[in-house]
């Protein structure tokens, strides 16, 4: 998912067409703009085998990836293709969730918008596993650099309505260390969570990208997070 702005969208990537697919394009939009006046639509080829082995689910978001949209759009088109991902007030009475504290919930989606213009956030399975609702137990990554997120790469940290710190489990750990990892310490908030561990080594690029970050982004990504509510609902 990437944020610009007001703006959202779908990242899937994409490679370059076959000499097949390219004059089969051309015949789509010579066809287009022969029987609609309207733009003719922008075709995608969507890379399948480096993003996603699900190839049904694939062919469903293709149509709307790689397009910005803002959050109402992005919701309405989601829907239209039968991804309804938005859990309504009274979901939680008809589906099984994983029970948060409100308040915790509430302070971990804030910070994790402010944060998004350094770290990339994920589900864990720990996050339900640990059967508490006192704590939050989330995948993070840094994104510093303009490289995509590596799956193989990401790591735990914890969230309670006290402190924020990183752990030395993953995914794929026997069992959850609920300790800090070795080196690091707890934090009230998750920017000098960043600050003093997860970006240590670049503090004043974490001041620059948190300083200016734009409001249109930090609400569009926080209203997001809130209307998924991942970390209750995965």
């Amino acid at each position: 998912m990437f944020f610009k702005s007001d703006k959202l969208r779908l990242y899937v990537p994409i490679r370059k067409p076959s000499d097949e697919e390219l004059n089969k394009d051309a015949k789509k939009s010579k066809q287009s703009l022969t029987n609609k006046p309207a733009k003719p639509e922008k075709l995608q080829h969507i890379d399948y085998e480096i993003q996603n082995p699900n190839l049904t689910f694939m062919k469903v978001i293709e149509p709307i990836a790689n397009q910005w949209f803002d959050l109402r759009d992005f919701k309405r088109v989601l829907k239209s293709i039968g991804l309804n991902i938005f859990p309504e007030p009274d979901s939680e009475k008809f589906v099984t969730i994983t029970s948060k504290d409100k308040k915790l919930e509430w302070l971990t989606y804030r910070n994790m918008a402010l944060c998004s213009c350094l770290v990339s956030f994920a589900y864990s399975k720990w996050n339900a596993e640990i059967d508490v609702d006192d704590k939050i137990v989330m995948l993070y990554q840094t994104h510093t650099t303009d490289k995509e997120p590596n799956p193989d790469l990401y790591k735990c940290l914890i969230s309670t309505t006290d402190v924020f710190y990183v752990i030395e489990s993953n995914e794929n750990s026997d069992e959850l260390e609920q300790i800090p990892a070795p080196g690091t310490e707890e934090h009230s908030n998750m920017y000098h969570l960043c600050m003093e561990d997860l970006c240590k080594n670049d503090t004043d690029l974490v001041n620059n990208r948190i300083k200016e970050i734009d409001p249109l982004y930090y609400e569009t990504c926080l209203k997001f997070l809130e209307s998924v509510k991942i970390l209750t609902f995965s």
